[in-house]
């Protein structure tokens, strides 16, 4: 969230006006670092809940978790929907295991994105 940092699906917030959009990409970090960001999201990651991780971001918002998303661009269970500018910035080697897709799928937008894609990680959990 431009406002908020990293929150839940579930997260209640209040209408806001804010992106990062238009900041350069070290105010981008500095954002992210102030809101402890990457800290949160490293957490919940190190936390072990998870059997996939599916990211889908704008490419400002990319950029303010890239370290991050340079460890989940490693694992083989990662499916990530970015720029691919974000993903050269972040990626720590050239050993890229994740499924990376473009973030420009054209008549779609990033909400239906999402909703495809956890359709598609339920479907393919009940054949297992």
């Amino acid at each position: 969230s431009g406002r908020y940092g990293l929150i839940s699906e579930n997260d209640e917030i209040i209408p806001y006006e804010a992106a990062l959009n238009k900041m350069k990409p070290s105010e981008i970090r500095e954002w992210s670092r102030k809101r402890g960001v990457e800290e949160k999201l490293w957490n919940i990651i190190q936390k072990g809940e998870y059997d996939a991780y599916i990211i889908v971001l704008p490419e400002t918002y990319a950029l303010a978790i890239c370290k991050i998303l340079g460890f989940i661009l490693e694992k083989k269970n990662a499916i990530i929907v970015t720029s691919k500018r974000a993903v050269d910035e972040c990626k720590n080697k050239e050993n890229v295991e994740a499924l990376v897709l473009p973030s420009s799928i054209p008549g779609l937008r990033r909400l239906e994105i999402i909703k495809l894609l956890k359709e598609a990680v339920h479907n393919h959990m009940k054949k297992e």
